[in-house]
């Protein structure tokens, strides 16, 4: 983990992406956005699916930087990216607020789903086509 940040990350053999936010601080927020423009432009001149599971830790709140950043992110993603993100929030007040935030920032809801569990974050992960942008 970088230690300046509450944000880590790592491949599975599965090609699947994990990243953990452990806070919402602003450093945390720059470097996943470092890290995904990087998973974006590879996955997306190799041709293969953008997979993610994001862990969201409790300590993790929804705020204004972060939304505003992940409004870019979403308008930043190429037409016709083939994308999924299965979000495993495991406290349930931040998983009810952070459902009703991500809504609110993206209306295309076909490609995110929210699990309170690994498993079936990961099952959806890997049986589910992944939707096309």
């Amino acid at each position: 983990m970088d230690i300046e940040t509450g944000f880590e990350w790592s491949i599975r053999d599965d090609d699947i992406i994990i990243y953990h936010f452990k806070d919402s601080r602003r450093a945390t927020v720059d470097k996943w956005v470092e890290i995904h423009r990087e998973h974006r432009d590879t996955h997306n001149a190799e041709g293969r699916p953008l997979k993610r599971l994001w862990y969201f830790g409790d300590s993790f709140i929804p705020t204004p930087y972060a939304g505003k950043v992940t409004i870019q992110m979403a308008r930043e993603m190429p037409s016709g990216t083939r994308t999924q993100i299965a979000c495993v929030i495991t406290n349930s007040r931040l998983y009810a607020l952070t459902q009703f935030v991500f809504r609110r920032i993206d209306t295309r809801k076909d490609y995110v789903r929210f699990f309170n569990n690994e498993a079936s974050a990961l099952e959806w992960l890997q049986t589910a086509e992944s939707p096309v942008g």
